[in-house]
């Protein structure tokens, strides 16, 4: 989270950089083509920017310096971050600070003005509800909606569409925070063509409009050819949306259980949206971040596992299948949730909930790094599920809301499947959480 945090202070000191130094009147240049030569940049210095950059650089701040100046008043908040992010100060030191003072109010955030977002899907009536919860006193406002029907017609050409919800491409790998865009305006589809077996990737809005980024893309090949196969994957946080085209024998079990896995023969793009949402067809390129895809020491995971965020870099929560028992079809079915901690470095897992009453899903972090939110019901009963926090290094979970509707039938495949249930009809809705943000 602090590393986040970091990252998007540099992002504004760069922009705030580059318009300083444009003229008012120009626009930004275009990034060079892949296969232009580079220019040759000069790196020598004058002798007032030299002796400027070692008076920097000569002085090494230390965590108790840090401390020092910040309680004596001789340094703010704002100006140590700010000597972070201009290299004045080490992000090592700028880490250790923070560990020494993180009790201090100056640094906290303040936990009620921060949101977890929860999504209800009701398949009933086809309605996704992206919601906002106050983590402190419970209160939820709308986000925004989306309608999408199981089974949709062209009114163009009155072709038939299954819609299946995308659990954003990537196996257990990536939370379903990517199956939005980042202000939730859009959701990730991959529709599959009853008459010809095509997949398409693309993505509605809250005006019940598919925008199909296989057509956008000019994917789609003439009779006699293959039938095109494009999943959705979701979008980054940097705004692309992310699709694979797959080979033509490859989805004859891709949407067993709900869900597909990435391999290396799959060819992933990336494409830039408008302002209106539309495909710029001229940005589709190669999406280069396959280890977000892939990652490493993934084949230790075990079986059933999900993960739902990611607390760092090696560390994500997971919903974890606590009680299972095989089916005679091989199939794992899931009779409790629990949520836990997977390091990716030790291969460790670590709970954070106690207790066997109760199925629990869909940990979030919060901005903090502090608490982590989650979902939870009783295994058995009619109760509703009900939204908790709980301390990350231990402690009682505290509720927040409750009354939130899911399918008691299913209420253990609720947490982080949601292409499951596109075909169901056995109960109301599902829920999971995104994301816990500050905002």
């Amino acid at each position: 989270m602090r590393k986040r945090i970091l990252t998007v202070f540099l992002a504004i000191i760069a922009a705030v950089n580059l318009c300083a130094c444009g003229d008012n009147e120009s626009t930004p240049a275009p990034a060079p083509a892949m296969d232009a030569p580079a220019e040759e940049i000069s790196t020598e210095k004058t002798s007032d920017e030299a002796a400027s950059a070692e008076d920097v650089y000569d002085e090494e701040y230390s965590a108790d310096d840090l401390v020092d100046m910040w309680s004596s008043g001789s340094l703010t908040k704002e100006d140590i971050e700010y000597k972070v992010a201009t290299g004045e100060i080490s992000y090592e030191a700028y880490e250790e600070f923070l560990d020494l003072v993180e009790n201090d109010q100056e640094f906290a955030i303040d936990q009620s003005d921060t949101e977890i977002i929860m999504v209800l899907y009701n398949y009933d009536t086809a309605e996704i509800s992206v919601q906002s919860v106050n983590s402190e006193n419970g209160e939820k406002n709308i986000i925004s909606s989306f309608t999408v029907y199981q089974r949709a017609t062209s009114k163009s050409d009155g072709r038939k569409w299954i819609n299946l919800l995308s659990n954003t491409g990537c196996s257990t790998r990536a939370p379903l925070k990517r199956m939005f865009s980042e202000d939730y305006k859009y959701i990730a589809i991959t529709r599959f063509a009853e008459d010809t077996g095509e997949y398409h990737a693309g993505y509605y809005d809250e005006e019940k409009r598919f925008h199909d980024v296989t057509v956008a893309v000019d994917a789609v090949g003439g009779d006699f050819d293959e039938p095109i196969k494009q999943i959705s994957i979701g979008f980054t946080e940097d705004g692309y949306f992310v699709f694979a085209e797959l080979p033509p024998k490859s989805l004859d079990t891709l949407f067993v259980g709900g869900y597909h896995a990435y391999n290396s023969d799959w060819k992933v793009y990336q494409v830039n949206l408008g302002e209106n949402g539309e495909v710029i067809e001229s940005s589709m390129k190669p999406y280069d971040d396959l280890n977000r895809l892939q990652g490493d020491n993934w084949e230790w995971l075990e079986e059933g596992c999900e993960v739902t965020d990611w607390m760092d870099e090696t560390r994500c929560l997971l919903n974890y299948p606590e009680e299972t028992a095989r089916l005679l079809y091989g199939e794992l079915r899931i009779d409790r949730w629990n949520v836990r901690v997977f390091d990716t470095q030790t291969q460790e897992y670590s709970s954070l909930i106690s207790g066997e009453t109760r199925t629990n899903w869909s940990g979030v972090i919060s901005p903090d790094g502090r608490n982590v939110a989650f979902l939870s019901a009783p295994k058995q009963g009619t109760g509703n599920a009900s939204l908790y926090s709980v301390p990350i290094d231990g402690g009682e979970p505290v509720r927040i809301c409750d009354d939130i509707s899911v399918n008691r039938t299913s209420v253990n495949n609720v947490s982080s499947r949601p292409a499951n249930y596109t075909y169901s009809s056995a109960g109301n809705s599902i829920a999971f959480l995104t994301e816990w943000i500050n905002p």
